[in-house]
């Protein structure tokens, strides 16, 4: 896979932070993104460092039953992130998206179409949470959690050196039950 390196140049980040959410909204079609296959019931390589995954709160989900979605890239003391522009490709037959999530550390712009999401973001200290961001889907047919796929075109460091060439793209989903909103018990 060929990725070649997208060097973002602005005098200020607010000039980088204008870019990032201008590429979102036109859909960043002039990048060549990182894509792959999605198999519910397995776990991505959780050693690997600098790997790009999609976690859910339920890989088992009832029909009518809500989901987070969370876009992450696992990362090491090295490596912060601070603008990226990444994609979740899914099913709207399948699944519903109903909004996106707080929880994530970064400024986002959110660009959401009938079959996918498009999400820039920067953060003038960068993040080192791994958490990319978060969206609320509603589940019409549990199978399509096999549609959720991920593709990151920009992910650049507080340098704006971009780190593409160095993140692999996780083959399946993660069960990441914190994910989940916190059930009470009737006493």
């Amino acid at each position: 896979m060929n990725i070649k390196p997208t060097h973002v140049r602005a005098t200020t980040r607010r000039c980088a932070l204008f870019v990032l959410a201008a590429a979102a909204l036109t859909g960043c079609r002039d990048h060549q993104p990182i894509t792959a296959p999605v198999i519910p019931q397995a776990a991505p390589d959780a050693g690997a460092p600098h790997t790009a995954y999609i976690s859910v709160s339920n890989l088992s989900p009832e029909p009518g039953s809500t989901i987070v979605v969370s876009a992450n890239v696992r990362l090491d003391e090295a490596f912060t992130v601070a603008s990226f522009v990444a994609r979740i490709d899914y099913d709207p037959t399948a699944l519903y998206f109903m909004e996106e999530v707080a929880g994530a550390d970064m400024m986002h712009v959110l660009n959401a179409q009938e079959k996918q999401i498009t999400v820039a973001a920067a953060s003038a200290q960068g993040s080192s949470s791994g958490v990319l961001f978060r969206l609320r889907f509603r589940v019409d047919k549990p199978a399509g959690l096999a549609s959720l796929a991920l593709a990151v075109s920009e992910l650049n460091d507080p340098q704006f050196k971009s780190q593409l060439s160095s993140v692999t793209l996780a083959r399946s989903l993660r069960l990441d039950q914190s994910l989940a909103p916190i059930r009470k018990t009737p006493r």
